[in-house]
């Protein structure tokens, strides 16, 4: 069944229209080995910012990206050839135009089929009979797909129309059962939310909501406001103006859960592209000050353009590896480790099909040792937070576990999140499908007099 998407209408087929040459150009690098953000960010410049062709591009480029395993399930049944027989390029082919066939309701089938081959066309010549013969296959059998039925086998349901890594599914059916796993893995397939932070030195949340007809308040913080769906165009002022951020209320409440204090001085060792960091400043106010570090001048940048946006002057953005950097101590040190990312997959299309198992336990290794690069920056009686944006046992009480048996002086101590996310004392984890924000887990520790 088609969706709705987030364009007004489809862009006029053209020979090769520029936005679906340029889904189709940024599928391709993606299947190359780029992540999705290289992909965007290097082919996305052909389509003018704000245009419908670029919301039609990502659309389309991202969604195949995602849903990859579902279309390949449908193109299957109606191409006589296994598809690992065909080009690569050619079935990228296919699958932009079974998405527009499959799950883009104000797309025109017989635009969708026309423009299709027309790219076929400009990419791989002798394939575009068989583009056209297996879209036109795919349309008159729309109706009749038929995936494996969620209550008899959830497991192949999730593989093939859940578009999810059969080694994913497997944990996840493990830990959560069928009903839990069905509605994550909706959550991760479904268009990410707008979600925006008010600045308080800026704004208030009710301000936000009048300039935005439609906004729902968040669901855990007061700080938060949902965006409308179709909603970017009247975002855009209030982003520049600085009255807000671009986050997911499960980012914010990493920051409620830290509980900074005006005047404190503040480490983000990841800080990148400065979400948290910025947030951090706002709450600490002029007389407090925000050392944020990460790995990259492009990263870097990110932070500070973040916080000129913001007009945060008490922040200062510079490189450093976080195992390795010399900084001064601090009233509160935030880890926001690299990990796997398995619970913001609905923002990030491509990370599902790039990660494997053993991911887990070699990022379960790094994150232990930031965590105790980090523990040994913060202030006798101060704070520590650990946070990923994963639930997965290895990144969140695994590592806790073993970081407090090597710690045993430290105290886990609750901020100020909301008590229905809380695990454990110190402990919060957010699950998509219980808390319908993106994925994530944190840790807050009070260092006491005997820190290192």
């Amino acid at each position: 069944m088609k969706v709705a998407s987030p364009q007004r209408e489809a862009p006029r087929a053209s020979a090769v229209d520029v936005a679906r040459r340029t889904a189709f150009e940024v599928v391709r690098q993606v299947r190359r080995g780029r992540t999705w953000e290289q992909a965007w960010e290097r082919r996305g410049r052909a389509v003018a910012s704000g245009s419908l062709d670029r919301r039609f591009a990502m659309e389309l480029a991202s969604g195949v990206v995602r849903l990859r395993a579902r279309l390949d399930f449908v193109l299957q049944r109606h191409c006589k050839r296994a598809l690992a027989e065909l080009q690569p390029d050619v079935l990228d082919v296919l699958r932009l135009g079974a998405y527009q066939l499959l799950e883009m309701d104000r797309v025109r089938d017989g635009a969708a089929v026309h423009a299709t081959v027309e790219l076929a066309k400009s990419v791989s010549p002798r394939a575009t009979a068989l583009v056209n013969a297996v879209l036109r296959a795919l349309l008159r059998a729309a109706r009749d797909i038929e995936f494996p039925a969620p209550e008899r086998d959830p497991r192949s349901h999730l593989v093939t129309a859940g578009s999810h890594p059969e080694w994913i599914v497997d944990r996840w059916l493990r830990r959560f059962g069928a009903e839990e796993t069905l509605h994550l893995c909706a959550y991760n397939n479904r268009r990410p939310r707008l979600s925006l932070r008010v600045n308080r030195q800026r704004a208030t949340a009710t301000q936000v909501r009048e300039r935005l007809p439609e906004a729902l308040s968040g669901f855990w913080s007061a700080d938060v406001v949902r965006a409308p769906e179709h909603g970017w165009e009247q975002v855009r002022p209030l982003l520049e103006s600085g009255w807000v951020s671009v986050q997911d209320e499960s980012a914010v409440l990493v920051t409620e859960e830290a509980s900074p204090r005006s005047g404190e001085v503040w480490l983000d060792l990841a800080a990148a592209p400065g979400g948290k960091a910025c947030h951090l400043a706002e709450r600490v106010g002029d007389a407090g000050r925000v050392l944020a570090y990460d790995v990259g001048a492009h990263k870097v940048q990110r932070i500070r353009d973040n916080a000129v946006r913001l007009a945060l002057e008490n922040i200062v953005a510079a490189e450093g590896n976080a195992l390795e950097i010399e900084t001064p101590s601090a009233d509160g040190v935030l880890l926001d480790a690299p990990c796997s990312g398995l619970g913001v997959l609905s923002r990030r299309p491509d990370a599902r099909w790039r990660k494997r198992p053993g991911d887990l336990e070699r990022l379960a290794e790094l994150q232990l040792r930031l965590l105790e690069s980090a523990r040994r920056r913060v202030t006798p009686g101060g704070v520590l937070l650990y946070s990923v944006c994963s639930f997965e046992p290895e990144e969140t009480t695994g590592v806790v576990e073993r970081f407090m048996a090597a710690n045993p002086e430290l105290a886990l101590e609750s901020g100020q999140a909301p008590e229905a996310l809380r695990y454990a004392p110190g402990i919060l984890y957010f699950f998509p499908q219980r808390h319908d924000v993106d994925g994530g887990f944190v840790a807050r520790w009070r260092v006491g007099s005997r820190a290192r």
